[in-house]
């Protein structure tokens, strides 16, 4: 059974699954806090970082209003046969948009527990090695998040170069870019390689969530899984399609993307 309870905007649900782990529904910070004040030294921290960490700031590349863009995207490169089109276009929005914090306290969270000698990585689903214009998406995660302060190599000094027996999958200073495989088959990889006693695993995706707890019994860990939906509960700007159309056309025409501010100024200069 799910445990719901709901404490103003915020909505914690804790559910044991059968012999799966722990899996807390919540959008409160401060839930994901006195979760992680349980870890100790034998403990591994795993934070997912798209809508978990970091967020975009534009409106049409939120989570919410990402399949317009999609679609746009989508005609533009016949429904992404034409696979090299699709990756520019993408790799263009990647290397001009901004993302913003999706919770300002997460950065001193995750120093605090370095600064404790407790082990965190970033387990992404992202591809990895080149993308479009981007040359390396490993070292372009890895800068973003450096950006605000998150960097998960200072615990993983020297023992980063690892193979996890999954295509694509690759460890880059403290980052795992898992290729879309479940994170729960990129994990158990993961630890045959390092030993935990236990899991805190934090993702927007339930998928994700469900393919990590899978593996607790066969692995024998004490593992608490976050399904973390801060992003998608909390109030976000309605799509204005006019920019959101604009901000395309200029990507098609000058291999850019605008951000909402940049087209809203654009926009009321064509105006004139």
């Amino acid at each position: 059974m799910i445990k719901v309870f709901r404490m103003g905007l915020a909505i914690v649900a804790f559910s044991p699954i059968g012999c799966f782990a722990e899996i807390i529904r919540t959008n409160d910070f401060s839930v994901v806090e006195k979760t992680m004040q349980c870890a100790d030294q034998e403990t591994l921290v795993i934070f997912d970082v798209g809508e978990v960490l970091i967020v975009p700031t534009d409106a049409a590349l939120h989570p919410k209003h990402r399949p317009y863009l999609r679609q746009k995207i989508d005609e533009a490169s016949d429904c992404g046969k034409d696979a090299e089109k699709d990756a520019l276009l993408w790799s263009y929005i990647q290397r001009d948009q901004k993302p913003k914090l999706v919770d300002l306290q997460m950065p001193l969270l995750i120093k605090g527990l370095q600064a404790k000698g407790i082990q965190t990585i970033a387990l992404t689903s992202m591809v990895g090695g080149a993308f479009g214009v981007i040359a390396s998406m490993e070292e372009w995660r890895y800068q973003q998040l450096k950006s605000f302060g998150i960097q998960f190599e200072k615990t993983w000094q020297g023992r980063d170069q690892i193979s996890l027996g999954l295509d694509g999958v690759n460890f880059y200073k403290g980052i795992i870019v898992a290729w879309f495989h479940k994170k729960g088959d990129v994990l158990k990889e993961f630890l045959k390689h390092h030993n935990f006693k236990k899991i805190i695993f934090i993702d927007d995706n339930v998928n994700q969530i469900e393919s990590v707890a899978a593996i607790e019994k066969e692995l024998g860990l004490n593992m608490t899984c976050i399904h973390y939906t801060a992003v998608m509960d909390r109030p976000s700007e309605v799509l204005n399609q006019n920019r959101a159309a604009f901000q395309f056309e200029t990507l098609l025409k000058e291999k850019k993307w605008l951000s909402d501010k940049q087209a809203d100024e654009r926009m009321k200069f064509l105006e004139r």
